[in-house]
């Protein structure tokens, strides 16, 4: 069997540093990728189980990107994390945006090593059982 993937595409590596111990432990792979170009290559070469995706200065080129693998690869869970400042009314309206558009969590800063994790393994689980793995 290959090992089940935890695709993340953000610039500065941090959400991959935050699930490198996890992924060790439970025998994943993480790929990341830093362009819009490459998560599709990774996503079609590969059998990815989990995207998680940084949303961080381009709100609009995230929501894009959100759009296209969410029609693209619908059975693939998407985590958005936003780095973007917010209040808490505009939060809410990306919220159900993001939601509208199919990701399955949006996480708002600060992402700690805890909730990323939970988010990650919970993630992680269900898209194994649903592959029937």
């Amino acid at each position: 069997m290959k090992y089940p993937q935890l695709l993340i595409y953000e610039s500065d590596g941090a959400i991959a540093e935050l699930l490198g111990k996890l992924a060790s432990d439970q025998g994943w792979l993480i790929r990341q990728c830093r362009s819009a170009e490459s998560i599709f290559e990774l996503l079609k070469e590969s059998r990815i189980s989990v995207v998680f995706l940084k949303f961080e200065r381009d709100l609009l080129s995230g929501l894009e990107l959100l759009s296209q693998i969410t029609s693209q690869y619908p059975d693939c869970p998407v985590v958005v994390v936003s780095d973007v400042k917010a209040d808490s009314q505009q939060r809410e309206n990306l919220a159900c945006l993001v939601f509208d558009l199919g990701a399955k969590y949006i996480v708002f800063p600060p992402l700690t090593q805890p909730v990323a994790e939970d988010l990650a393994n919970g993630c992680m689980i269900s898209s194994l059982r649903m592959a029937g793995l």
